[in-house]
């Protein structure tokens, strides 16, 4: 116990000496005692044959695609009265994203509802051309013009029914009574608020973006693949991405689409789908991402088992009770969690390896050997 808390206290420096002096080490060996091994909280687990993938890194962003970005036009154009929006800002369907004011919009309910008076006034009169018909060469004449100009008129009608809805009113509920010169401009999904160009008084022609929404339901990976990478990444094939900035939580998802042709820059944009979404995506972050290219069935230990010395790979492998010999491997391929390697008559499916306070055997070990 008391060699034990000698190397804690000193582990850090006398460690970093060690592998600074060490050019080779094979078939070193340390034995601890019970309570060293419990305080070093060291972890057993045997290879297995599984499935290890080849992966490529490919760096990216979050973005959604061009059917989930909405831009906010006024149909007519018009003066801005109100507007609640604010960049970053998640709005609801049916929010009210504007209120827009013009005298093009009284207009159009004007000329809705004084064709809609024509329209019922011309019924009356075919109705009426229909009963004088009745052998009568000049009614049947009369009739037809009377059945003419209704049919004109249902066209009118209906144009500027739709006119109305494109601009947010609704044409059943619309009377001489409720005219207004403001149209109300609301949200048609549930999205974030990209970016606003409007401001309280401005006047915006039917062409101009007031504000761009963004869809965030169905957000997608889009990495950048090089040149010598292309042909490696296939329709299908699965990977892991984690943001960026928050590398401890990892996301999956399968690549949708490879881009067929090279940039300027001699790289391809891949686009990837993601199996489930967080609220917490926002289009525009920065994701790292790692794509399984081809399965091997290998022999392989979980990846925190290995560790790096000398620019070789080694573990620690049980010999007797409490006795751990640090063995180099070499690895054949290696994955997100597993670590293929080749078999050998020292290292097999049969062998007890640590897969955890690996790091304390390491220092303990160099810590003895220097002592």
């Amino acid at each position: 116990m008391l060699g034990l808390l000698s190397f804690t206290s000193c582990d850090s420096s006398k460690t970093k000496e060690a592998e600074g002096e060490l050019e080779t080490v094979s078939g070193s060996i340390i034995k601890l005692s019970e309570e060293q091994k419990r305080l070093a909280g060291i972890k057993l687990s045997s290879p297995q044959l599984r499935q290890i993938s080849e992966t490529l890194q490919l760096n990216g962003y979050l973005e959604a695609p061009p059917q989930n970005i909405i831009s906010v036009t006024a149909p007519l154009g018009g003066f801005i009265k109100t507007t609640p929006l604010l960049q970053g800002m998640h709005i609801h369907t049916g929010d009210l994203l504007a209120t827009v004011e013009d005298v093009a919009y009284v207009q159009l309910q004007e000329d809705f509802l004084t064709t809609r008076e024509e329209l019922n006034l011309a019924r009356l009169e075919k109705e009426r051309q229909t009963i004088l018909i009745q052998g009568d060469a000049s009614a049947l004449k009369n009739s037809q013009i009377a059945n003419s100009k209704v049919n004109q008129l249902l066209i009118l009608e209906k144009g500027l029914s739709e006119k109305l809805r494109l601009c947010g009113i609704n044409p059943e509920k619309l009377s001489p009574e409720n005219l207004s010169r403001k149209i109300e401009i609301r949200s048609p999904a549930n999205a974030f608020v990209k970016s606003v160009h409007m401001n309280m008084g401005k006047y915006v022609g039917p062409q101009e973006v007031l504000a761009e929404l963004i869809d965030s339901d169905h957000l997608h990976v889009e990495l950048t693949a090089y040149e010598q990478d292309i042909d490696k990444i296939k329709e299908g094939q699965r990977f892991q991405f984690h943001m960026v900035n928050s590398p401890e939580k990892t996301y999956e998802g399968h690549v949708y689409l490879v881009g067929k042709a090279l940039s300027e820059n001699r790289n391809v944009q891949v686009h990837g789908h993601l199996d489930d979404e967080e609220s917490s995506f926002m289009p525009g972050k920065a994701v790292s991402a790692l794509i399984e290219l081809k399965n091997d069935s290998l022999m392989s230990i979980e990846a925190s088992a290995v560790f790096i010395m000398n620019e070789k790979p080694y573990i620690f492998k049980q010999t007797n009770k409490n006795e751990y010999e640090m063995l180099e491997i070499e690895i054949l391929k290696t994955s997100v969690d597993y670590i293929g390697f080749r078999r050998s008559d020292s290292l097999s499916d049969q062998s007890t390896i640590a897969i955890e306070g690996v790091q304390a055997l390491k220092g303990m070990l160099f810590n003895t050997e220097e002592e």
